[in-house]
């Protein structure tokens, strides 16, 4: 697995994973049932299987800066 993006809120990484799902990349979030102690921990990883980090770079790219993605 590959992290392509830890997030201090679940709701921001609640939105990449979907953002992903939408475009066939399947994300997982290992500390979303931690998601209360988020800043204790490092924050709320977002990860993807390893052949699928570039196209989940390059689909997270597509978003103008300043999105929340």
């Amino acid at each position: 697995m590959t992290t392509i993006r830890t997030c201090s809120e679940l709701e921001q990484a609640e939105v990449i994973k979907s953002v992903l799902a939408g475009s066939g990349v399947t994300a997982f979030l290992p500390e979303e049932n931690s998601a209360l102690w988020s800043n204790a921990i490092g924050g709320i990883r977002v990860q993807v299987a390893d052949e699928d980090a570039q196209r989940a770079e390059e689909i997270l790219q597509a978003f103008p800066p300043g999105t929340d993605v």
